[in-house]
């Protein structure tokens, strides 16, 4: 037996044969296939712009949440490092940090510097606290007697303070143990 090989040559000037007649003049895409592609991307954005929307709408109120774990946390380390007892107060409106003078028949002082100034709470957020279990119904306004004491060990008065805005179904709780653990969790409503 004998083996033959057909070698096919393809010339430019001579049309393929292994090409179909009909495709010889046309290259690229279907008006449907472009049509289909421009749906799916209409499709995609679409969903896009909705859950940018969506998470955009408790923007304050994850900010906010954030900001009062971090302010906690850099209280809790000021007071090691000073060997000092810092106390928090939370009212309907704002909070503040003040600290207890023991030379002064044990006052406590309101402190103006940078983080722990009085802060306002955007009027969409309401607060919830609890202390050591037990509700802690908030003041519209300050009294100066602080609800929390963060102590120079790093121990902190056991509170859960519940963050929630308005018109959101998502709220925050930031909790404290009595060794100074300070958790922020994300949590949704169901309505």
């Amino acid at each position: 037996m004998s083996r033959q090989t057909i070698l096919i040559f393809f010339s430019p000037t001579r049309p393929n044969p292994l090409w179909n007649s009909k495709n010889t003049g046309s290259s690229g895409f279907t008006l449907v296939e472009l049509l289909v592609v421009m749906l799916l991307i209409g499709i995609i954005l679409s969903f896009a712009s909705l859950s940018i929307h969506l998470s955009s709408a408790d923007q304050p109120l994850r900010d906010f949440a954030k900001r009062l774990h971090a302010v906690l946390e850099l209280a809790q380390e000021e007071a090691l490092l000073n060997n000092q007892v810092l106390g928090v107060e939370l009212t309907t409106q704002g909070y503040g940090f003040y600290r207890l003078e023991p030379h002064q028949q044990q006052q406590w002082t309101r402190l103006e510097e940078t983080y722990q100034s009085w802060q306002d709470i955007p009027e969409v957020i309401e607060l919830e606290l609890e202390i050591e279990g037990l509700s802690a119904p908030l003041k519209s306004d300050s009294n100066g007697k602080p609800q929390i004491a963060i102590l120079p060990d790093g121990a902190i008065t056991p509170f859960n303070c519940t963050l929630q805005q308005k018109d959101t179904r998502r709220y925050y709780q930031l909790q404290a143990d009595l060794l100074g653990h300070l958790t922020l969790t994300s949590l949704e409503r169901d309505f």
